[in-house]
């Protein structure tokens, strides 16, 4: 190794959140109401099973509605002692009848994060389209086999990302449903009946309440990107094949920064489109709008690229991600020309029908956004 030479290109990085972002701990975690919560007063009280015993709570009747399923009895039993029961509180935003969706923590400090292996799953996704070549569908075509020591992605590695605060964010699936071989927009009301999805808005019913990070809160992490080993296993990992996993590598950080900017802004080039054709839901507006006193939440996300620096990057995330980020989006070149109905085109490449749309408040002015975007700053450490 040349004198001075460092193995890795470092960065120190600043995550912004942009849109409510949530990545989930499974499904096993989530906070059921009546056993982990009580809603009361418009807020969220989470239970402690040591805190209701240490307060003489009568722990015989709770085990009782616990095994007969009568979790409704929960608040009768607890009382005028709720808040010396609680660990804490957060502000509901509505009520639903799914239970909360748990945010990832580190185990150590309880605090929230962007687990580095999320963000580079989502950058993977990217990297996914800009390298695959013409033919190349599978993960390992694209990357390499991590097995043989090939992947390509091992070679750029991401810190967690440390948050102090969630809170909790209502959704609702947007949805198409085709109205006599037309397809319109809808919001989906109920689960696996005929007639789930219309055009009418309601905050809930079949709606899903995610702990996400909230809009604005910042964090700073780290990526290193491992040039010079890079460099020393070209000859295993078929770069010859594919020049750009060079150009990646060896450039500075603004080269993957603009491969993300491109892929982002094209992805939410798309979604307008999908929301223009199909504004027949109400309040459907309020994500595709461009207007001079009035913008929807895509256009909002795309307003965040004017005064995007060489060194910053926009991209989508976890919860929400949809079909088309989690592939890489290089299936479709439009999200509106094609076939929507899977039932009858089995087998066939089909466009997805919904969207996760996360529903926030400033004030009295409600914001209907597409979850999961984040700005990353780099600055290159010395």
């Amino acid at each position: 190794m040349e004198k001075g030479k460092m193995i890795n290109k470092k960065y120190r990085v600043t995550a912004q959140i942009l849109t409510p972002l949530h990545i989930g701990v499974g499904a096993e975690k989530d906070w059921v109401e009546g056993v982990d919560f009580i809603v009361k007063d418009g807020y969220m009280h989470h239970l402690n099973i040591n805190k209701m015993y240490e307060a003489g709570v009568d722990m015989n009747k709770v085990t009782a509605a616990f095994t007969t399923g009568r979790l409704s009895d929960i608040p009768t039993i607890i009382g005028n002692k709720l808040n010396v029961c609680s660990d804490f509180q957060m502000p509901m935003p509505c009520l639903s009848t799914n239970p909360i969706k748990v945010f990832l923590r580190n185990q150590l400090t309880g605090k929230p994060i962007i687990a580095g292996s999320s963000l580079k799953g989502a950058i993977r996704s990217i990297l996914f389209k800009y390298l695959r070549n013409k033919g190349e569908t599978s993960n390992n075509a694209v990357f390499g086999d991590s097995d043989k020591g090939t992947d390509f992605m091992r070679f750029i590695r991401i810190g967690d990302f440390e948050f102090c605060n969630t809170e909790l964010v209502n959704t609702k699936i947007f949805n198409l449903e085709s109205n006599s071989g037309h397809w319109q927009g809808g919001w989906k009301h109920k689960g696996g009946k005929i007639g789930e999805t219309n055009a009418e808005f309601h905050e809930t019913g079949f709606n899903t309440i995610y702990e996400c990070l909230p809009v604005g809160s910042k964090s700073d992490g780290s990526i290193s990107i491992a040039n010079v080993t890079f460099d020393k296993a070209k000859s295993i990992i078929n770069v010859a094949d594919n020049p750009n996993k060079s150009k990646i590598i060896n450039n500075n950080i603004t080269f993957l920064c603009d491969i993300i900017n491109k892929h982002t802004k094209q992805y939410l080039i798309k979604e307008l489109d999908f929301f223009k054709r199909f504004q027949q839901a109400e309040n459907s507006d309020f994500i595709y709008a461009d207007e001079d006193d009035f913008s929807g939440g895509i256009v909002l996300l795309q307003g965040e690229f004017t005064d995007l620096k060489p060194n910053e990057c926009i991209l989508k995330m976890s919860a929400g991600s949809g079909f088309h980020v989690i592939t890489g989006d290089w299936q479709f070149d439009n999200y509106t020309h094609g076939t929507f109905d899977r039932k009858n085109n089995k087998g066939e490449h089909v466009l997805p029908k919904s969207r996760k749309i996360a529903i926030t408040y400033d004030g009295d002015d409600m914001y209907l956004d597409l979850m999961g975007f984040i700005k990353l700053t780099f600055e290159e450490v010395e």
